[in-house]
């Protein structure tokens, strides 16, 4: 009886942090389309400009040449971040010089960054109502422009680190007992 008790939790547990990805997803796209996010193209004057000249070298010097290109012009500046170049130069091969794509992109990972901190809140034993005003406290006021800026390592880094404290959290649980994947 016990084991159709934990089912059912699961189960719930289970629609609750499905509905609540779907709602950060509605939110963050419609927020992202009511506010001209979506349609407003790329803003060269701020870092955007990057990604024409990206695709350009695709073009030019092909995907591993452009990696090591835009690796080493950030050791120029006195900048460590290979792992974001990498990953920019990925997604100029896939999306391109598409903005919609791109600011679809930014918001998708910002639904999914604000999924994972909720995660984590439950994880903590916050209710519901303290695990979404932490995700979304965590998120909101001027640390928002993340999610209008898809080329600032920001935004990937605030998906990461809400990535490794849910695996974090999930870690613990596994480790006090709280926790089975039977």
């Amino acid at each position: 009886m016990s084991r159709i008790k934990s089912l059912t939790l699961n189960n719930r547990h289970f629609l609750l942090s499905f509905l609540v990805l779907l709602a950060f997803v509605f939110v963050f796209l419609i927020t992202a389309s009511q506010t001209g996010l979506l349609d407003s193209g790329f803003r060269y004057f701020i870092d955007d400009h990057q990604i024409p000249v990206m695709q350009k070298d695709l073009s030019d010097i092909g995907l591993w040449e452009t990696i090591k290109t835009w690796i080493n012009y950030d050791r120029t500046l006195n900048r460590f971040r290979p792992f974001f170049q990498i990953q920019v130069v990925l997604l100029t091969q896939i999306l391109g010089i598409n903005s919609f794509l791109w600011f679809l992109y930014i918001s998708l990972l910002g639904a999914f960054t604000a999924f994972f901190l909720f995660s984590f809140g439950r994880i903590l034993n916050f209710s519901v109502p303290i695990a979404l005003l932490f995700s979304i406290a965590t998120l909101l006021g001027n640390q928002s422009e993340i999610w209008i800026r898809p080329m600032i390592p920001d935004s990937q880094g605030m998906f990461y680190l809400s990535l490794a404290l849910f695996f974090l959290g999930l870690s613990s649980q596994l480790d006090s007992g709280k926790f089975s994947v039977d």
